[in-house]
């Protein structure tokens, strides 16, 4: 062990910035900021509301985007100050969760449980530009910049989502898995890695898809 740094109880998201190298871990309704560099907490925001769901981040603004389970909320914080510039809500959905950002194009993607919804969001305006029907359980989301593939995956499987010329996404494929929830899309690879736990029918393990190119 390198070192140990306290956090607050019960994180459930996270993340990494690579550009400012600094990591940043919700909890409740907290999210702590932790520099790489230093191994120290150098902040701490509050996002206004508890059960923090998924993060993402947008270099190009200095925004930390994060969301509410079961609201539809999703807060827009600076990453300078620390405060939330604007609050955005989508309509009839009932339990977001995983979040994902196209920074290039300004599209925010996330997904809900409660309908099966992916919502693209558009991250200049805050508008919901488009509701595809996606996975009643997804739990983890990638986002592919190379081939402009989303990812979402969960209990009841994979769905893929491509965006076409005119910049909307349609739906690509769907096709199960081992009830794996947890993943993540490697570009440089072009792999998709899905983490299963263990069950009655099989033990823990990781699956590894080949995305298309």
């Amino acid at each position: 062990m390198v070192k140990r740094i306290a956090l607050p109880a019960a994180p459930d998201a996270a993340i990494y910035d690579p550009v400012s190298r600094r990591f940043y871990v919700a909890s409740g309704s907290s999210i702590s900021v932790i520099s790489v560099a230093s191994l120290k907490q150098v902040g701490i925001f509050n996002a206004g509301f508890a059960n923090i769901g998924s993060l993402a981040i947008d270099s190009g603004s200095n925004r930390l985007y994060t969301n509410q389970l079961g609201t539809g909320r999703i807060a827009v914080i600076s990453r300078l100050s620390g405060a939330v510039e604007t609050e955005w809500n989508s309509p009839g959905v009932a339990f977001n969760a995983p979040m994902s950002l196209d920074v290039d194009r300004h599209r925010l993607f996330v997904a809900s449980r409660t309908p099966g919804k992916l919502l693209i969001v558009d991250t200049q305006t805050g508008k919901l530009l488009q509701s595809l029907d996606s996975l009643e359980t997804a739990d983890d989301m990638a986002f592919d910049p190379g081939h402009y593939r989303i990812y979402v995956t969960g209990e009841h499987g994979v769905n893929i989502f491509v965006q076409q010329e005119a910049g909307r996404y349609i739906p690509e494929a769907r096709f199960g898995t081992m009830k794996g929830k947890s993943s993540v899309y490697v570009p440089s690879l072009q792999r998709l890695y899905i983490i299963h736990a263990q069950s009655e029918e099989d033990g823990a393990g990781l699956q590894v898809y080949q995305g298309n190119r």
